[in-house]
């Protein structure tokens, strides 16, 4: 079982490094991802809980309207799977699904980008959404740690040119948005407010300004200023399922945040 399952994410992992390649990047045009066992492996697996047992995500296309329904149903399968401390896991599938959709739906930070779409500020791919839901969603069910609300952006285009009016690094070719204007891309030591002002380059805002992300070890506030996008406990730790799909006191987890 072990053996089948690292022959299935390596061939996963290689299909992922090889996006940047192709029309739209997403994988377009490869069959259904392969279905994945971690639901019977879990023992969540039951009559009572259909939710956690194994199924396949055909590369069906995802309208706007539709991407927390399905990434959500992604994050929370995930969480009923990968997560071992039964302290940090929803009691129900229903109640994660309900908590994590309000957060991917929030009208501040949230990842159903429909008014943006309307206004011109963003193109969406529907196919391409479906294909990267179909991928992730595999890889999320055996346990791959994936900040699925960083995943919804990917699929977005900015569409704002440096010097355009924005409210969201989203809107912008750059992915930057700085002082309400589409800016370059950010260097180290670029003077930052927040942390979303140096993360079109891979980069935290420190004191200094923008500057590298932490290693595993050191210390943090958040888990934006680690390289693993992980901190706990005042420290920055590997990314890892627990980190990843552990909601904190019936909370946020990273998935949408």
């Amino acid at each position: 079982m072990l053996v089948r399952r690292a022959l299935v994410l390596t061939s996963l992992l290689t299909l992922a490094a090889c996006d940047g390649g192709s029309g739209g990047g997403l994988d377009a045009g490869r069959d259904a991802a392969a279905p994945s066992d971690a639901g019977a492996d879990s023992g969540r697996c039951t009559e009572f809980t259909p939710e956690y047992c194994p199924r396949e995500y055909p590369m069906a296309p995802i309208p706007i309207g539709e991407v927390c329904q399905a990434f959500v149903d992604a994050y929370c399968r995930a969480n009923g799977l990968c997560c071992s401390d039964d302290a940090r896991v929803y009691p129900s599938f229903a109640a994660c699904v309900s908590d994590q959709t309000v957060r991917c739906e929030d009208r501040e930070r949230g990842y159903e980008l429909t008014e943006l779409l309307a206004a011109g500020a963003v193109s969406y791919n529907q196919a391409a959404a479906g294909n990267q839901f179909a991928r992730l969603a595999t890889m999320g069910d055996m346990c791959v740690p994936i900040r699925y609300g960083d995943a919804i952006l990917g699929i977005y285009r900015g569409l704002r040119a440096t010097g355009d009016a924005c409210v969201r690094a989203v809107e912008c070719a750059s992915a930057n948005c700085a002082s309400g204007r589409c800016a370059p891309a950010p260097l180290r030591f670029d003077p930052c407010t927040s942390h979303d002002d140096c993360a079109s380059a891979g980069l935290r805002c420190a004191p200094g300004g923008c500057d590298f992300r932490l290693a595993e070890g050191a210390a943090c506030a958040d888990d934006d200023e680690c390289e693993s996008r992980a901190c706990r406990a005042g420290e920055c730790v590997a990314a890892s399922p627990d980190a990843t799909y552990c909601a904190s006191s019936m909370g946020s987890g990273p998935a949408f945040e």
